[in-house]
Parts: C-alpha cells; sequence; structure tokens
C-alpha cells in the first residue's frame, strides 16, 4: 500500500490509490505522523482515488484512525457516495465523518455548527452529572436561548475558561447568584457558608475543570481534540460576564433546589 501523506498549516491528508490496507502499516503511518496533530488537529484520510474499498479494508482503516481520536485529532475520511454509505451503514462514523471532498471537511461551517451543538448538549449532561454526584443537588435545564433574545443574565460569581477544538473555538461560562453558590459549595465540601472565603472562592473553576473533564472524555473520543485554558473567576455583585468576543452565544439556565443559575456557551467554526 502506497502511502502519500500532505502536511498542511492546520490539517494532515493522508492519501492512497489501493484498496487493500496492511494493518501494520497503516498503524506505522499513524504513529509516525502523531507528533504532528499536536498543532494540526484535523486528520483527512483520502479515499477519492479508491474506487471500490473493501469493508475489511475500512476496518482497518478504522482501527488505525482511532489512534488518531485518542491523540486528540480530529478525523475525517474522503471518498465516493459510495463509500461515504458504506462507513455509514457499518456505523464507522461515530469514529470518523465522511465528506465528499477535502474543502468540505475544512471550510463547512454547518458541520462546525452542528459539532457545537454536541458539545453544548454533553455540556448538559455534565452540569447535571456533576451536581448530582459532587453536590447531590439535582439541576434541571431550562429553555436555551441566544443572548441578547432572552432574559439579561448576571452572576455574584462566575467562572469563564476558552476552549479550542477541532470544528470550533469558544468559551464556556458558569454564573451563579451568590445564594446558590453558597448553598453549593456548603454540599460539595460538606459543611454552611453564610458568606464568600477564601475556601470557596475558586469553587466555581473547580466545578468548571470537573464539567469539561467529562465532556472532553466524551468528545475527544469522537475527534474533538478540546483544549482548555485555566478557567477565570469572576467576583462581584450582578456582574455581567460577557464572552471575550462577538460570538454568538447561547445561554442555558438551571434550577435547583437551592436557587438558580446558568451556563453559556460561545462559538466560532476553527480555521483549518
Amino acid at each position: 500500500m502506497a502511502i502519500n501523506i500532505k502536511v498542511e498549516k492546520n490539517h494532515i491528508v493522508i492519501s492512497t490509490d489501493s484498496s487493500v490496507f496492511d494493518d501494520n502499516e497503516a498503524k506505522e503511518s499513524v504513529e509516525k505522523l502523531k507528533a504532528q496533530t499536536e498543532s494540526r488537529p484535523l486528520v483527512v484520510f483520502d479515499l477519492l482515488s479508491v474506487p471500490d474499498v473493501p469493508l475489511q479494508s475500512l476496518r482497518t482503516l478504522t482501527r488505525a484512525l482511532s489512534a488518531f481520536a485518542q491523540h486528540e485529532a480530529r478525523v475525517a475520511v474522503i471518498g465516493t457516495r459510495e463509500t461515504c454509505k458504506l462507513i455509514k451503514d457499518q456505523g464507522l462514523d461515530r469514529i470518523f465523518s465522511c465528506h465528499l471532498s477535502l474543502s468540505e471537511v475544512v471550510n463547512d461551517p454547518s458541520a462546525a455548527k452542528q459539532r457545537a451543538l454536541e458539545f453544548l448538549n454533553t455540556t448538559l449532561e455534565a452540569v447535571a452529572y456533576t451536581l448530582q454526584v459532587s453536590t447531590n443537588t439535582k439541576a434541571t435545564p431550562g429553555k436555551t436561548y441566544m443572548r441578547g433574545s432572552g432574559p439579561d443574565i448576571v452572576a455574584d460569581v462566575a467562572a469563564t475558561v476558552g476552549i479550542i477544538s477541532a470544528p470550533f473555538n469558544g468559551a464556556l461560562i458558569v454564573g451563579f447568584p451568590l445564594k446558590t453558590y453558597l448553598g453549593i459549595m456548603s454540599r460539595l465540601l460538606g459543611q454552611e457558608f453564610n458568606e464568600l472565603t477564601d475556601e470557596i472562592r475558586d469553587g466555581a473553576a473547580e466545578l468548571l475543570n470537573i464539567i469539561l473533564g467529562q465532556v472532553k472524555v466524551s468528545l475527544n473520543e469522537k475527534g474533538f481534540a478540546i483544549k482548555q485554558a485555566i478557567p477565570t473567576v469572576v467576583h462581584g455583585e450582578k456582574v455581567r460576564v460577557m464572552p471575550s468576543s462577538s460570538r454568538p452565544s447561547i445561554i442555558v439556565p438551571y434550577t435547583t433546589d437551592i436557587g438558580d443559575f446558568y451556563i453559556e456557551l460561545s462559538t466560532n467554526p476553527a480555521k483549518n
């Protein structure tokens, strides 16, 4: 199997004209490229020159490309309609997406939008799970809305973190009224807090780290290649925490038995 590798600024294209993929050769090629995926989080395998790809070869390819996903790289395949249909029919699209052209992979804003929505839904699940397990608190999401099209959002304690991923870049914010925050911290640490103390001042950032840790475990297996900065915590009376750019943002309010809080996600398609 002859393999050609083209390294671009933000992505790598691997191509072959053979329909027979050798397991060992495929794995060797992946190992050689792993180090380069840190700065190029998109790996594309080009099968356009292979008109008829056997199922066994696709399975070999799947085993090889899954190593990129474990290395926090987004993985995609470009091929014929027949190849993409076979990938979908076999359920292999859970590991890598299939497209008809390279430009569709690199420049498709709708794909990034869909991935951002998947990130949001996974985050909602992680928020509910984290609060239930860590604080025995049931958090119920309310109606989602875009910033500017719903109630104004303020918080007394908030944490925000920048996010870089293969399909999009953005920021995630979690904000609490003081009463809600004190209640959550009291349950988390097993002691009563009636005011904001040094012991719990950075608790919002710790919660955000736990939430994002769960999101990364779930989505990096699908090639999201999520990386995050260190969360920043903001304190004050009814502070408006705004995303750092003009990116569109989605707000999700939550209710609990000890008060309300919200999360906000802002995203832009990544430039590949």
